[in-house]
């Protein structure tokens, strides 16, 4: 009788022990599964904004203003290099004049534009060891996913084209020889330039939160589900952050947890 009663306590929790294991791996591939899917779609998404050189259409821009000042300097700069070469035969009133429109246009969209239309901003500060130190700000995520992707296009597109019509004009100046005019353009240029990195490393930067945030929801509801620890919960998080090869870590941790358990329940 009682090596009955020893084999089926022993039968049973083997029985435990092997579901347990099994709701871990369950979990692992589960997790496995959404990191490989969100992996795929945010790839489709980056392929599909490649090929976005359309505005997207049934939808109106959000800030009809904001946009026509974002463009409005720019091709003043622009209008104004080309035509003064017809119209103005003063260098200082065309260096003057165009390089005052790159400036206008540089603050509008560092200080204005962008942080209406894309939600994002950024500036440059020296901290106390004399180096230069890059600052950047965006809204939280609900407010990014509300932006108006109208909007969001005719900033980038208009940010790199402008930059691209100031290298054409600095091609051109070299091919003249034209030292005073390529003066004027590299001013230009570098405005330009100097708002795409800035605008490129404060959208990275935002992504970079938007992924920090959903992995740290991710760990969260998977740790509350099987009741992780904390060492537990952080492997899981590391995986969930695209930990490759350490699923084996995971399973051993979430296998001793259950282990715990089922070792706990038959003490009691």
């Amino acid at each position: 009788m009682i090596h009955s009663n020893r084999h089926r306590h022993r039968h049973r929790h083997r029985h435990r022990h092997r579901n347990s294991l099994l709701q871990a791996n369950l979990s692992v591939n589960s997790l496995r599964h959404r990191r490989h899917y969100k992996f795929s779609k945010n790839k489709r998404n980056s392929a599909y904004r490649k090929m976005d050189l359309h505005p997207p259409s049934g939808e109106n821009y959000a800030h009809p203003q904001i946009c026509f000042f974002h463009v409005l300097f720019k091709g003043a700069a622009l209008a104004f290099y080309i035509l003064s070469a017809l119209f103005v035969d003063s260098f200082v009133i065309i260096f003057v004049v165009t390089v005052l429109f790159a400036a206008l246009d540089f603050w509008v969209v560092k200080n204005v534009s962008g942080r209406i239309l894309v939600g994002l901003r950024w500036w440059n500060e020296i901290n106390d060891n004399g180096e230069s130190v890059w600052k950047f700000e965006c809204l939280d995520q609900e407010s990014m996913a509300r932006m108006n992707k109208k909007d969001s296009w005719l900033f980038w597109w208009t940010l790199y084209l402008t930059a691209v019509a100031w290298i054409f004009f600095a091609i051109f100046s070299l091919i003249r020889f034209q030292a005073d005019y390529l003066l004027v353009v590299g001013v230009c240029l570098t405005l330009s330039i100097a708002n795409i990195i800035g605008f490129t490393r404060c959208r990275k930067d935002a992504k970079k939160q938007l992924q920090a945030f959903a992995t740290q929801t991710i760990a969260s509801r998977v740790s509350s589900t099987i009741h992780l620890g904390p060492v537990q919960a952080e492997l899981m998080a590391y995986v969930a952050r695209g930990g490759a090869g350490h699923d084996i870590i995971v399973r051993a941790a979430l296998a001793e947890k259950a282990g715990e358990k089922v070792r706990q329940e038959d003490t009691a």
